[in-house]
């Protein structure tokens, strides 16, 4: 199930990315622990990526996700 959802979220990367605001391409630029604002990227313990998995997830099927490309401006009803 929540495989499912992170290819749902890669699907739909762009969309997501525009509602984090201004200037993602210059804090998002893949060095320094982020990711790259053009490509979606999901990780095991890795916080370069855009979305971030627990460990369960690979030995389980189930766990948890964290988005990793939040910045302090965004608006919490948009980009939820």
């Amino acid at each position: 199930m929540i495989k499912k959802e992170i290819l749902n979220l890669s699907l739909r990367h762009e969309q997501h990315i525009s509602a984090y605001g201004e200037r993602n391409e210059r804090r998002l630029t893949g060095k320094h622990e982020t990711a790259n604002v053009d490509i979606f990227s999901r990780g095991l313990a890795n916080r370069g990526c855009s979305i971030f998995v627990g460990g369960d997830l690979e030995k389980q099927g189930k766990g948890y996700l964290e988005d990793s490309l939040p910045q302090t401006w965004t608006h919490d009803l948009v980009t939820c």
